[in-house]
């Protein structure tokens, strides 16, 4: 049980997050997850961002080798997947496409794991990139949940 902890930890983290910046009306969706991005982005410090985007950089990206194959099992539309590769891949970056690129792979991440049917014992393969999407989770909230400007409210 230990060895899923972060994977619990996300779904109530990410329970939080669907219910702090959407509502009835305004669905999460990936359009809508990139405009939290944009509204929230002047909030956000580097260093936070930084170190989440860095995980995911050297995850799919491990020693400049592009791993195609972990790369790919995230789902990512085309689109996307192509907006990330870039970013990732790329030295001078802004912090808001690294912001959009953090939201389009966690997000990729609960899809694959809310849907389908998961091996049990293959679950602690995902603890390190769950307990940093924890921490980022934990930032964004702490920083941004009470902001009318970037959460919920911000569509009334």
């Amino acid at each position: 049980m230990r060895e899923i902890k972060s994977i619990l930890h996300f779904s109530l983290l990410w329970n939080l997050f669907e219910y702090t910046y959407f509502d009835d009306k305004q669905h999460l969706d990936v359009p809508k997850l990139l405009e939290l991005a944009e509204a929230a982005n002047h909030n956000l410090c580097d260093t936070d961002a930084d170190s989440i985007f860095g995980y995911f950089q050297n995850r799919y990206f491990h020693k400049s080798n592009f791993d195609k194959t972990k790369f790919k099992s995230l789902g990512l539309t085309l689109k996307n997947a192509k907006f990330c590769q870039t970013a990732l891949s790329g030295n001078s970056i802004t912090r808001l496409d690294k912001v959009k690129c953090i939201f389009l792979i966690i997000h990729r991440f609960r899809n694959n794991l809310f849907h389908g049917r998961k091996e049990p014992k293959w679950l602690n393969l995902y603890k390190e990139p769950f307990t940093r999407i924890n921490i980022f989770l934990t930032y964004f909230l702490d920083t941004t949940s009470d902001n009318i400007k970037i959460n919920k409210y911000r569509f009334n």
